[in-house]
């Protein structure tokens, strides 16, 4: 279900689904009852809200020639590795 909450330029939003991702998964298949073939569908991930327009134009230009691109941020959480019961090592975010 699809609605666009009253804003004037957003055509619609996606009902939540159990977690992000099916949420994400969940989009392009609701979207074959809207979008025709060669539109150009933007995902945004609300968990993190503070997308700029520069971004959103840099994925746009991006997509020329290709079937899809995403915007990639520098990573400041730490990650672990684990085997599933302890952590193992700490690893290098670069």
């Amino acid at each position: 279900m699809w609605t666009n909450h009253g804003l004037e330029n957003v055509w619609g939003f996606l009902d939540p689904r159990a977690n992000r991702q099916l949420s994400i998964y969940q989009a392009p298949t609701d979207l074959r009852e809207y979008a025709e073939s060669g539109d150009t569908v933007i995902i945004h991930d609300a968990d993190r809200p503070f997308v700029t327009a520069e971004q959103i134009s840099r994925c746009l230009a991006d997509m020329k020639g290709h079937d899809g691109v995403i915007s990639v941020l520098p990573m400041k959480d730490t990650v672990y590795m684990t085997d599933g019961k302890s952590i193992s090592s700490l690893l290098d975010r670069v």
